[in-house]
């Protein structure tokens, strides 16, 4: 039966995924008119029933195999949609008014000899030079490797996909290069008498056109290891008459102005994503990855559904289809994953100048937690008073607040010097309620935390008691015999300012990692210009105590830091 559905596609198939619903865990939808027979692809879930690719059989089957398609997941309560799906398709369900979307472009080269391997090098220096220092491109078969070959390339496998942010993905994503193996084509970079990466590529209809999907990378591999796989494998592929070749969809790219006028709400949305999720899914710098080998076109590719809407439940159906353990296991799973790949050096070594060497950076999340002692004694230090000054409402005891706080008068013109110590030391640690106090861990776990890992415990502690403890003393100190100069009248209230909080200490170690940066001038005139305009709207003077706190931070980096 397998062999009868494989040689059905190879005569039939013609989407550049088809090959790919031949892996495990696919199902086959078929429809019959009595004479010819048509299959859909699909992957089922708790919701919905996911087609892959365009059916495969005669073109005039499609229609009545997707009513059914859709028919026959309605009777098992599910939903059904397919994806990627061509224009073709796309314009006939339109017509039916079923529910198409576009959902991004597929790049596809033609080779006519047009474009020759040493002008796709040219256009890509990066390539050309690991090209020239020695790297070469074999095709080879995994069943002719030796075990330690084979071994190698699955410890390469093994070594990508920890290098990855996200999960391992499901559906037509889902990585499984030696499935099928025997009608795959295979290339491998060798450079230093190593492995650095391979491609796997897969047939389409009749073997006329060649689809590059599995790409794998050393994550130590020298640069233009990718690129120059992709321009030697279509070199090989074009000398053994192949006519086409495609890199695969590029999510969210490319969506046609007349898609858009049809559901702007919809595509808006795309939109965002494409452009402001691109830390999360990669989806722009991918198309920016596959636009940079100059394919001759760029092909629509679409999401459809049987029915002329697509519920939340088809959409659920789509996400346990490419993420098949559920949302909390890729959460979680997707987070363990970048607590081990921290991205701190590019970052830091963009925000240092070079004549400031800073500590060592972690190599991963663990180290980096080591490094912060100060902050997670801090953190939980203000948890623990946080919860002992709180009253039933979880707002700071009437008693504290008028007793402990900051201000004027209280240090001032406290009873005694050890009330005037307290009124020094205490502030920093107390928070009005709850969501005071989560603001200030949240920037604690941020800012505190980075100035630590970078600049060291010692700074970030001595920083941020002495910010915490002396600026609202120097900022009193300084606007008392300004504003009873020029502004007497804003005197009485200004005595009597409070206030308390952490966010003291943490400016402070704002301005300590401020001073190790590029930007110090930047960074100072925000926090001015924000302190003034908090004054302003505010109408409380000490507020500039956070530029006292910053230039405190500043000053104590600099004194330690060479």
């Amino acid at each position: 039966m397998r062999d009868q559905l494989i040689d059905f596609y190879s005569k039939y198939a013609s989407a550049s995924t088809a090959f790919l619903t031949l892996y495990r865990d696919y199902k086959h939808f078929e429809w019959s008119n009595g004479q010819d027979t048509a299959v859909i692809a699909y992957v089922e879930t708790p919701t919905a029933w996911i087609g892959a690719s365009d059916p495969v059989g005669d073109k005039n089957l499609w229609l009545p195999l997707i009513d059914a398609f859709g028919v026959a997941a309605r009777a098992r309560r599910k939903d059904a949609v397919i994806l990627p799906v061509s224009q073709e398709l796309a314009e006939q369900l339109r017509a039916g008014e079923k529910f198409v979307v576009q959902i991004g472009t597929e790049p596809w080269f033609h080779l006519d000899g047009s474009i020759t391997r040493s002008d796709r090098l040219r256009a890509l220096p990066v390539a050309r030079q690991l090209s020239r220092r020695g790297a070469r491109i074999t095709e080879f078969q995994p069943s002719n490797l030796s075990a330690d070959e084979f071994t190698e390339l699955e410890s390469l496998n093994a070594r990508w996909l920890g290098s990855r942010l996200s999960v391992p993905l499901g559906f037509l994503n889902r990585l499984d290069p030696w499935a099928l193996m025997k009608f795959k084509k295979y290339f491998m970079l060798m450079f230093e008498g190593q492995i650095y990466g391979y491609l796997a590529a897969v047939p389409t209809q009749q073997r006329k056109a060649w689809y590059l999907v599995d790409l794998i990378r050393d994550p130590e591999a020298p640069l233009g290891t990718t690129e120059l796989l992709i321009i030697e494998a279509i070199a090989h592929l074009e000398r053994q008459g192949v006519t086409n070749i495609t890199l695969g969809m590029a999510p969210l790219a490319g969506l046609s102005a007349a898609e858009r006028s049809a559901r702007p709400k919809l595509y808006s949305a795309l939109d965002f994503i494409f452009r402001r999720g691109n830390s999360v899914y990669g989806f722009q710098s991918l198309h920016a990855y596959k636009e940079k080998f100059s394919p001759n076109e760029w092909r629509p590719l679409f999401l459809v559904s049987a029915t002329a809407r697509v519920s939340w439940r088809a959409w659920y159906g789509l996400f346990r289809a490419i993420y098949p353990g559920g949302f909390a296991r890729t959460l979680t799973a997707t987070l363990a994953h970048s607590l081990k790949k921290p991205k701190l050096r590019p970052f830091v070594e963009k925000l240092l100048p070079n004549e400031l060497l800073a500590r060592p950076l972690p190599s991963n999340w663990l180290e980096a937690i080591s490094r912060m002692p100060i902050t997670l004694a801090l953190i939980a230090t203000n948890i623990m008073v946080y919860v002992l000054t709180m009253n039933n409402q979880g707002k700071i005891r009437s008693y504290i607040k008028w007793r402990y706080v900051y201000s004027w008068n209280h240090m001032f013109h406290a009873h005694s010097a050890l009330n005037s110590l307290a009124t020094l030391v205490l502030p920093g640690l107390l928070h009005w309620n709850l969501f005071h106090l989560s603001f200030n861990l949240v920037l604690l776990f941020t800012l505190v935390a980075f100035c630590e890992v970078i600049i060291g415990s010692t700074v970030t502690c001595i920083a941020f008691l002495a910010g915490s403890m002396f600026s609202n003393v120097l900022t009193s100190l300084a606007m008392f015999p300004m504003l009873k100069l020029f502004w007497p009248a804003a005197l009485p209230a200004f005595l009597n300012e409070v206030d308390i909080g952490c966010s003291l200490g943490i400016f402070s170690c704002i301005g300590a990692t401020a001073y190790m940066t590029k930007y110090r001038g930047i960074l100072a005139s925000a926090v001015i210009v924000s302190a003034l305009l908090g004054c302003i709207t505010t109408g409380v003077a000490l507020e500039i105590n956070h530029v006292t706190a910053f230039a405190i931070g500043f000053f104590i980096a600099s004194r330690f830091i060479t």
